[in-house]
């Protein structure tokens, strides 16, 4: 006679859950409007679904951006291969003109393999990455700051395509978010004042202004580090700044889980 249980347990489908947001921001009570939901999307199911809309702008005397967008696409192949891509950016942001950057844009990629569920070390999860990052002519109090230059983010962020191909194939250790050093670094001067640097360079006190943290990446509940309970988040551009608020761009959650 079949097995039941066993075959009860076999895999019937991946469910994916993926948000991209451009961009959000709380404001200290009576310094603007926050904002946020209208510059998301979100996709909570089965393959296939593919949108990319234009969210508009953002004007305020704190934070301001010309153009924004998101973009959602997940799919289904042979052999039982669901992959998800998530991508979201702004043009001419810019915060109380110390922060400004011609455009950001933000990615992240997954791929769960039906394989893996039935596998010597089954897993219900995918493997997640962080896209190659856009920042075009970022300046703070008038430094620039270029992409592995002044600024440099995890290694995670800049694997060839080849790399990323073995990776979703399911080759070697699974690779975890890297979290933001506050380590100290650097001590550049600048129109603001002296601007310190984190160690690993993706962490920036402004002087009379706040904290900006680049690629902020890390599980989501922080709490708990395993895949099997969370999802991904990632935000190119993290802004605490005290008063008028705190927000950020370039945001993106990714995950998913198969069953039965």
């Amino acid at each position: 006679m079949p097995d039941k249980k066993k075959n009860a347990s076999k895999f019937q489908n991946y469910t994916f859950q993926t948000k991209a947001l451009a961009a959000h921001f709380r404001f200290t009570k009576g310094s603007g409007e926050d904002f946020g939901p209208e510059f998301a999307l979100a996709f909570h199911g089965r393959a296939p679904f593919k949108h990319k809309e234009k969210t508009g702008d953002h004007r305020h005397q704190e934070i301001s951006f010309t153009h924004s967008w998101v973009h959602i696409s997940t799919k289904q192949e042979s052999g039982g291969v669901y992959t998800a891509v998530a991508k979201t950016g702004l043009r001419n942001l810019n915060v109380k003109d110390k922060l400004v950057a011609d455009e950001i844009e933000a990615g992240m990629m997954a791929v769960y393999r039906k394989e893996w569920y039935d596998g010597a070390t089954p897993s219900k999860y995918p493997r997640i990455l962080p896209l190659p990052p856009v920042i075009r002519n970022l300046r703070i109090c008038g430094q620039p700051f270029q992409l592995g230059k002044q600024l440099l983010l995890p290694e995670a962020f800049e694997l060839s395509e080849e790399q990323r191909k073995k990776y979703f194939l399911g080759e070697g250790p699974e690779i975890e978010p890297v979290g933001v050093s506050e380590a100290p670094g650097k001590r550049l001067p600048s129109a603001c004042g002296e601007l310190e640097v984190s160690a690993d360079t993706r962490r920036i006190r402004i002087p009379d202004f706040g904290i900006v943290t680049f690629a902020e990446w890390k599980w989501l509940p922080p709490s708990a580090h395993r895949a099997a309970h969370t999802v991904q988040w990632m935000q190119l551009v993290s802004l605490e700044l005290g008063n008028p608020g705190s927000g950020g761009g370039g945001g993106l959650s990714l995950g998913g889980k198969s069953g039965p």
